[in-house]
């Protein structure tokens, strides 16, 4: 059992994580730590906190009652006792009970919803942390060394050509992407396409891959940022044995429509990425091959 009140103590460890280290009544400590996330997918990380009984936002409605008898003609001013709130002129002409309601919005941090929901995975057992025990819509927490994969350049470059082939359909021929377009993709070093990461394979884990959104980077970091030693936490999408491979394509189009899809096909535009990369671009970065695990990533920290 914890004795939190015996001593308490903050520190700080080397990647900027905070941690607070209880001593037990058995003298030993208990290290809990402060997962600051560079990534954080809000809308993934809502529901699944509300699953489990964390509120991320949620609306609170104080109430005060003054129970004790009032005169007739009564009037008065009356406070919520809470910092800042209003006062509430309140009257009353008859004798009785006077009940003061206020109801405030209360937000709660979405990092510190992460904290309690990875700390209550842990003591309820329901989270992995051993990729090759992972199966598929499992949560996971994979603390590895993680590398922004090639196919992160591939994905923007093919995000950039799905809006202009939405915006503009014309302006592609099925074989090729006009030399302006390339010039303006080259002048912009935003990322906008889907990001991958990539952890290659140990002599007990298999290679893993993590999916991320380029909006849900927390504001102070960039993509260049969660490469290193970091944990993902995320749902396991699949798992490809050996020779089986897993394609981005799906990924890279995500919310495209299904005939769009169809008519923009990845492989007749590799000559176009190569142009723009500045080396060869083929299918095999876009096809990943087995013993391979698939992560959606919801917080990396």
């Amino acid at each position: 059992m914890k004795c939190r009140s015996l001593q308490l103590l903050s520190l700080w460890i080397d990647r900027d994580q905070p941690f607070e280290r209880f001593l037990t009544v058995d003298g030993s400590y208990d290290v809990q730590f402060y997962r600051s996330p560079r990534y954080l997918e809000v809308n993934e990380l809502v529901p699944l906190a509300n699953y489990h009984g964390i509120e991320v936002m949620a609306d609170l409605e104080l109430t005060q009652r003054d129970s004790s008898e009032r005169e007739k003609g009564f009037g008065g001013t009356l406070s919520l006792p809470i910092p800042g709130s209003p006062s509430i002129q309140a009257n009353s002409s008859k004798g009785g009970s006077v009940e003061v309601t206020q109801s405030r919005k209360i937000t709660d941090h979405p990092s510190g919803a992460l904290n309690r929901l990875v700390d209550k995975l842990q003591e309820g057992n329901l989270l992995e942390t051993d990729a090759s025990l992972a199966h598929k819509r499992q949560l996971v927490e994979l603390d590895r060394e993680w590398e922004v994969s090639p196919a992160t350049d591939v994905g923007n470059i093919f995000s950039a050509m799905i809006r202009a082939f939405g915006e503009n359909s014309a302006i592609f021929n099925g074989t090729g992407v006009p030399n302006d377009f390339i010039a303006k993709f080259l002048q912009n070093d935003e990322q906008t396409g889907p990001i991958v990461l990539d952890s290659q394979a140990t002599t007990d884990q298999p290679r893993a891959i993590a999916l991320l959104s380029p909006n849900a980077i927390t504001q102070q970091y960039t993509v260049d940022d969660l490469e290193g030693e970091f944990a993902v936490f995320g749902q396991v999408e699949t798992y490809k044995e050996d020779q089986q491979k897993y394609s981005l394509d799906k990924f890279f189009l995500s919310g495209v429509n299904r005939s769009a899809r169809r008519a923009f096909k990845i492989e007749n535009f590799l000559e176009s990425a190569h142009k723009m990369l500045g080396r060869e671009v083929t299918m095999d970065d876009v096809n990943l091959a087995g013993p391979l695990i698939v992560v959606k990533a919801i917080a990396v920290y």
